[in-house]
């Protein structure tokens, strides 16, 4: 099994996140990320909560020896609360998350400053690192010339969306 390679979430977001985790084990790949919460209309893994898909989960992730790369996304936009996400990282922490995703999405960076501070704190209590995406849109969906995913401008019939980026990522 590699180590090497993480099957994202985006690559089967209809899959339940134990049989994406099987799938990741199927394909060969020993680490996947997952979205905890729900987010911007994606199917909502029921992650978040105690039930039969964190425990179908964890179980997936026992079974197969599959690792959990990168827990999904911690979206840090002006309305963001950092106090309420402590939750989410412990259940990331729980699930033996190596890393989580800030997605900031906010023009006002001295309060982006403040925030991710504060959810950096958080995170290094709970033993995670974390991976920072800058969206300047404030709309994930968005896969413009802008985005990080693509530093360099596109062509105009270029209509590849952002998911395609996270198929497959490098450790």
């Amino acid at each position: 099994m590699s180590d090497r390679l993480c099957l994202d979430f985006p690559t089967a977001p209809d899959l339940p996140a134990a049989d994406f985790i099987h799938l990741a084990a199927d394909l060969g790949l020993g680490r996947v990320s997952l979205l905890l919460a729900p987010v911007l209309g994606l199917p909502d893994y029921r992650l978040s909560a105690p039930g039969p898909e964190r425990r179908a989960a964890q179980r997936a992730l026992r079974e197969t020896g599959v690792r959990l790369d990168m827990a999904e996304p911690f979206c840090v936009a002006p309305d963001t609360v950092t106090a309420d996400l402590p939750p989410l990282l412990d259940i990331a922490a729980e699930l033996g998350a190596r890393l989580v995703n800030l997605l900031a999405r906010t023009p006002d960076l001295p309060r982006l400053g403040q925030q991710m501070g504060e959810i950096r704190a958080a995170a290094r209590d709970r033993g995670l690192g974390i991976v920072t995406e800058i969206s300047r849109t404030r709309h994930i969906g968005h896969a413009g010339p802008d985005r990080a995913l693509y530093p360099h401008p596109r062509p105009a019939n270029d209509h590849r969306t952002g998911c395609a980026a996270f198929l497959a990522r490098g450790r």
